[in-house]
């Protein structure tokens, strides 16, 4: 009787968690620039919890910081722009749940359109 309670159990056990549904545990993000001022350039976070990218510029230097949120093979899910000392912005994006990401934060240039440069990344999961 206790072998057949055991063997009822553990079957039992096995099937819920057999049937149970997927459990994403999502990961945030947190990217800098790597330029060697007295101050960060610029710093992206991707919080997994509402898909929510932010970048902020970190000196007053006359460059801006532009974050890129994407998908681990390529597709661009958001990019960003901050510029002036400690401004920020942000917005949610809406991203499959599991989705492995990439957060890259540059440095930009508004005399040169186009130029990224002291670029850091941080992978993410949402």
């Amino acid at each position: 009787m206790k072998k057949r309670l055991t063997l009822t159990a553990a079957m039992s056990a096995g099937l819920f968690l057999l049937l149970s549904g997927n459990a994403w545990a999502g990961s945030n993000a947190l990217a800098r620039t790597t330029d060697w001022g007295v101050e960060q350039g610029g710093v992206a976070r991707f919080i997994h919890d509402g898909d929510k990218v932010s970048v902020c510029d970190g000196e007053a230097d006359g460059y801006g910081a532009t974050a890129t949120l994407r998908r681990h093979d390529g597709p661009i899910y958001a990019t960003l722009n901050a510029s002036g000392n400690g401004n920020c912005t942000s917005r949610t994006v809406d991203i499959r749940e599991g989705e492995l990401l990439k957060l890259t934060v540059c440095l930009n240039d508004s005399a040169q359109p186009g130029r990224l440069f002291y670029c850091g990344s941080d992978p993410a999961q949402a």
